[in-house]
């Protein structure tokens, strides 16, 4: 759901004679090199956060969460302490990247990839968010569902923040290595606002403008004085049998030849 848009957008651009490159995980390989753009894989580029740990996002994701003796906790709770421990990992290696390809510009998911966010602008490059809900009025919603599923409010997730030392030293630190103005309370200041946007040229909505989700007046405003602008542009589908990229870890099926994709939804054949 968060990669398949950008797919017809790297086909248009590779028709228009541009090279379209992408930095993601293996399983997505067979979709992005169908689009006519090249696949470079996420886990060779960023051993900083891969070495010694399981080599896929959720996987290295859960091994930070034993590391830092968070096993126990909420999801909402785990991730939003482990997101910028996991973004000072993600870091070096997407820098690195950059600078290898010499992108013209960067389109991002604000959502999964807040380190291409924070890349892109260390090294000056212009960034497209690509938002796959609807609208940024959604993120309220879905910060809100979180924090029910979880049993957590807001008032404990901020304390927990605040209380939790390793986050506030790698917020600390990515702020003093690399000169950004990342806040201690990411995304919830106030709560479902996407503080990365501020940053994007503009932010691509993968809807159309009467079905976006209602923003509140608040996060309205701050959008509003930090520039950011969004643009519907609806589902942005694909050409009729062009590949889907499915799932999140590869898993070998008994008695069976190739391997497939285990993703919510069940096995989606990965040849």
């Amino acid at each position: 759901g968060h990669i398949n848009p950008s797919l017809p957008v790297a086909r248009s651009l590779v028709a228009l004679g541009h090279e379209v490159h992408y930095l993601c995980r293996d399983q997505m390989r067979d979709a992005i090199e169908d689009a006519g753009s090249a696949f470079h894989s996420e886990v060779e580029q960023m051993p900083e956060l891969y070495e010694g740990r399981e080599m896929d996002l959720f996987g290295a994701t859960e091994s930070l969460k034993r590391e830092y003796g968070l096993e126990n906790e909420s999801f909402m709770t785990a991730v939003s302490k482990l997101m910028m421990i996991s973004n000072e990992l993600m870091l070096p290696g997407t820098i690195r990247w950059l600078r290898a390809i010499n992108p013209g510009a960067v389109l991002y998911c604000p959502l999964m990839n807040s380190n291409a966010a924070f890349a892109s602008q260390v090294l000056s490059i212009p960034s497209v968010a690509l938002l796959t809900t609807a609208g940024p009025g959604s993120i309220q919603r879905t910060y809100a569902e979180f924090m029910r599923m979880s049993q957590t409010t807001e008032e404990m997730l901020v304390r927990e923040l605040e209380d939790f030392q390793p986050h506030r030293e790698a917020v600390t630190r990515l702020n003093e290595k690399y000169g950004l103005d990342i806040g201690l309370l990411t995304n919830l200041q106030p709560t479902g606002k996407l503080d990365v946007l501020k940053w994007s040229s503009v932010t691509l909505v993968t809807t159309c403008e009467d079905l976006l989700d209602p923003m509140t007046p608040d996060v309205a405003e701050i959008y509003t004085k930090e520039g950011a602008i969004f643009e519907a542009v609806g589902p942005l589908l694909d050409k009729a049998g062009a590949r889907r990229a499915a799932g999140h870890k590869f898993v070998a099926s008994e008695g069976a030849s190739n391997p497939t994709t285990k993703h919510a939804g069940g096995e989606v054949d990965a040849e």
